[in-house]
């Protein structure tokens, strides 16, 4: 809820109005990513990330809303994904465009497979 009417870009904004603010939209403009629409999962990292508007990415929410889960996942997804990793590789998946919509599904079914790693070459 707008707690105070304001004007973002050309639409105005009244008091009490519902703002929806998507992670998914934000990630995708350029006026805060180089190459907003590249797969490019390195502008996460620390000496790139020193250069983001504050609110350029909030998977957790900011604020009084910061998830408190958060620390729990970064360690916990890394330690997952190796795991699962170490074990398989993935087989190619058929990418879809991304589309600005009121979802975040795809608009096609995104399929991979996890293939076993052949433990003579380790990898």
């Amino acid at each position: 809820m707008a707690a105070r009417p304001d004007v973002v870009g050309e639409a105005r904004i009244p008091r009490d109005a519902r703002v929806l603010v998507s992670p998914n939209i934000t990630l995708r403009m350029a006026t805060f990513w180089e190459r907003p629409d590249e797969f490019d999962p390195e502008r996460f990292t620390a000496p790139r990330a020193e250069h983001w508007h504050r609110y350029a990415h909030y998977a957790f929410g900011s604020g009084w809303h910061l998830r408190l889960g958060q620390r729990p996942f970064d360690l916990y997804s890394q330690l997952i994904v190796a795991t699962i990793l170490r074990r398989f590789r993935l087989a190619d998946p058929a990418i879809p465009e991304p589309q600005v919509v009121a979802s975040q599904r795809p608009t096609v079914k995104v399929e991979t497979r996890p293939l076993p790693r052949d433990r003579a070459f380790g990898f």
